[in-house]
């Protein structure tokens, strides 16, 4: 991601460090080094909230909020705390932050911060983790299952099938004459009827139906709670179906 406004980021953090090092090279009322750490802090707090909501929007939706959510608030109370010490620095110097003259309130805003972490962390780790065993079971050419996607699934399906005492039926699919159209148009060609096929077969299949790629021009359809009468109905229709395909 990028800074939205990189310039107004970039300047408030270099005045924050301007006043900082300024107090400890000269001499300078009280209050200037602690407003400029306090602005220090909520620079640092605003640069991931810019950088990254965007791509954790797009990718978690509503949550993505969540990880911004005590970055928010610390820097909310980083400003605030700056409003307080120009308004009344003596007072706000000898007396110190509110927040830290009540410790109840001060542990539950830490609880609260790290149960906001620790669940995004689930989330985040969650998500990769579906994302990865999808990888693994995808084919790249064609999106569907791979074989060893397919031989989880089909041990699964075998597994329910035996147990409940339901059909299952399973159907092997190859492209006929797959050979002509790679010695006639190439490897390229050929990749293309494959990936037309898979598409059609995947629309045409049952909500209840597992479509892979077994290997090279070869499908396989794992069809639970369905007999040899109903799996050759929903054969013709995939047929059917890869048949109006418009492969060019």
């Amino acid at each position: 991601g990028r800074l939205r406004w990189p310039g107004l980021w970039a300047g408030l953090l270099l005045v924050s460090w301007a006043v900082q090092v300024a107090g400890l090279l000269w001499p300078m009322p009280r209050h200037w080094p602690a407003v400029g750490y306090n602005l220090s802090a909520a620079a640092l707090l605003l640069a991931p909230m810019l950088v990254f909501h965007r791509p954790l929007r797009r990718e978690f939706g509503f949550w993505g909020w969540l990880p911004g959510v005590p970055a928010a608030l610390v820097c909310m109370l980083a400003l605030l705390r700056c409003a307080e010490i120009l308004a009344n620095p003596v007072a706000a110097l000898e007396n110190g932050p509110p927040i830290l003259h009540s410790q109840p309130l001060l542990m539950a805003s830490l609880f609260a911060a790290g149960a906001v972490n620790v669940s995004f962390l689930s989330l985040v780790v969650g998500r990769l983790v579906r994302r990865l065993h999808g990888l693994l079971d995808m084919d790249a050419l064609t999106q569907l299952t791979n074989r060893g996607g397919l031989e989880r699934r089909l041990a699964e399906a075998w597994a329910g099938s035996v147990r409940h005492g339901s059909r299952l039926s399973l159907a092997f699919i190859d492209i006929n004459d797959f050979k002509q159209v790679n010695d006639v148009g190439g490897h390229e060609a050929g990749d293309r009827v494959i990936q037309a096929v898979a598409t059609a077969l995947q629309l045409g299949a049952r909500q209840t139906d597992q479509v892979g790629r077994w290997g090279g021009d070869e499908f396989l359809v794992v069809m639970p709670h369905t007999d040899a009468e109903a799996a050759q109905l929903a054969l013709q229709r995939l047929r059917e179906r890869v048949h109006e395909a418009a492969i060019a």
